[in-house]
């Protein structure tokens, strides 16, 4: 499983709304590929994929236009990102390579990752934030304790991530069953051939009653 956090201003909801948390943490699904997309879309809404390759297979075509090009390719359109992303995945390799995607993209003084297991996550990066994850749900991936894995993340989420909202993308029912939290929200999507769901969850200290209650007085985002 793999968790990235960071200190943000604005990030893509999975309804392609965006949401603001001030000086909040965003956990992701990917150590890298995710959180490389979240600061690009931060940095420029419209900067195209790959604006940071320095070659392009088009550019051995015949009919290559490289005034054209260079006229298209603007790297200033950038805004300023003075925030850090801090990721996390349980497998050293992933972790590897993750780091070095990040260094390519030209993204290390943004990026943190660390090989760490979801159970022993014991604080965040801030107190509110939006945390996005992927756990394995027994296709590609086969945990020897694949539901005990969805209990170990509820368990993080309610005792760890208060304040946060967190996505949850699975496949299977009994895994967002495990989770043992109340989804506020849920989109069905497909991941590859799969039919799949993201549950949103937003997580709170205390009862249910009196987060609502909270919410409703403006003390709670």
């Amino acid at each position: 499983m793999s968790i990235c956090a960071s200190k943000s201003t604005r990030f893509p909801t999975p309804e392609r709304r965006t949401t603001r948390f001030p000086s909040a943490s965003v956990q992701c699904v990917s150590p890298a590929s995710s959180a490389i997309s979240a600061i690009t879309r931060a940095i420029s809404p419209s900067k195209p994929a790959g604006i940071y390759r320095t070659r392009f297979a088009f550019q051995a075509w015949k009919d290559y236009d490289a005034d054209l090009f260079d006229e298209l390719y603007d790297e200033d359109t950038q805004r300023p990102f003075e925030h850090k992303i801090y990721g996390s995945d349980i497998s050293r390799q992933a972790i590897a390579i993750a780091t070095k995607n990040v260094e390519s993209a030209g993204l290390k003084k943004h990026i943190h990752l660390k090989a760490k297991a979801v159970q022993d996550i014991v604080t965040t990066v801030g107190n509110e934030g939006l945390l996005m994850t992927n756990p394995p749900y027994g296709e590609r991936i086969k945990p020897a304790d694949l539901m005990g894995l969805y209990k170990d993340l509820g368990e993080r989420l309610k005792h760890v991530f208060a304040g946060y909202q967190a996505w949850v993308l699975s496949y299977r029912k009994e895994c967002f069953d495990h989770i043992g939290l109340r989804h506020s929200k849920r989109v069905h999507l497909m991941n590859g051939a799969l039919e799949c769901e993201m549950r949103q969850y937003e997580i709170f200290s205390g009862k249910m009653d009196g987060y609502k209650m909270r919410k409703a007085h403006g003390k709670e985002k």
